[in-house]
């Protein structure tokens, strides 16, 4: 029996394993193809699709996994180029209050760049939780910022964001003497 062949075999009996075990009153239309509850997600139930437009016009839609920031989703495709974050290794200290009599240091949080600088269009932008103040302070340094400009390092994927439209502006110019 060859892999393939053991591998079709397997999964045929998971399925009636499966559909064995479901009663015929969950059943749709008396079908068995039903998938078991277990607390192993499909690759579907976690990924996100995002395509990037470049500012050539050039369309990439690239398949990320839920909580990955735009910036890694193009570097787990090998498309650094397209949008890259220089200031990755590193982060701010700041400090978070937890209580009255507690306030927290955090060390190598959040952005320290604005190289990963997207545009979102205004019917996804709605669906992101707000800038934080270390982000907006540092789109506040741009010059062609936006109203929907956010940090391609700072948005984290979910499956609600799942087709969102990134638009990647002119980058600036690297090779200046």
């Amino acid at each position: 029996m060859s892999f393939i062949q053991r591998a079709s075999f397997a999964s045929r009996g998971l399925l009636q394993h499966c559909a064995s075990r479901v009663p015929k009153s969950v059943r749709i239309n008396g079908s068995s193809q039903v998938r078991c509850l277990s607390s192993t997600p499909l690759v579907s139930d976690i990924t996100a699709n995002v395509t990037f437009v470049n500012f050539k016009g050039e369309r990439f839609t690239l398949t990320g996994l839920e909580g990955q920031s735009l910036v890694e989703v193009c570097a787990s495709h090998d498309k650094e180029s397209l949008l890259e974050d220089s200031g990755s290794g590193g982060g701010n200290q700041s400090q978070r209050v937890r209580s009255s009599t507690w306030t927290e240091d955090i060390y190598g949080e959040g952005a320290t760049s604005n190289h990963s600088h997207v545009i979102i269009p205004p019917e996804w932008y709605t669906k992101l939780p707000e800038p934080t103040p270390q982000e907006a302070e540092l789109l506040n340094l741009l010059d062609d910022i936006s109203p929907n400009s956010r940090l391609g390092s700072e948005v984290r994927l979910t499956k609600e964001l799942d087709g969102l439209l990134v638009y990647i502006p002119d980058p600036y110019p690297c090779d200046i003497p």
